[in-house]
């Protein structure tokens, strides 16, 4: 396995979106440890599968973003997802 260091730089309720230096294929499954994602889920090194379903680049900065889609049979991710947005909103 290949460790690649992406940050998330967005969150919606069917995925996150992560930018770096690579690009990253769609349809690869990749395992992804992140803080944000263990504080939403109130689980400490929680590791997540999930799969790339976009890329793109941002071509201004040169970076790779990739979309990875929560699997939208774990209810238990969706609602702890649906809950940290609700709490952490603008609105």
């Amino acid at each position: 396995s290949m460790k690649i260091s992406h940050k998330i730089v967005a969150i919606n309720e069917f995925g996150i979106t992560i930018e770096g230096p690579s690009l990253i294929a769609r349809g690869a499954l990749l395992k992804i440890k992140s803080k944000i994602m263990s504080q939403i889920l109130k689980s400490p090194n929680q590791v997540l599968r999930l799969f790339v379903t976009d890329t793109w680049m941002e071509t201004e900065r040169s970076l790779y973003r990739a979309f990875l889609e929560f699997n939208p049979d774990n209810h238990e991710l969706l609602g702890a997802v649906r809950r940290w947005l609700v709490a952490n909103s603008d609105s």
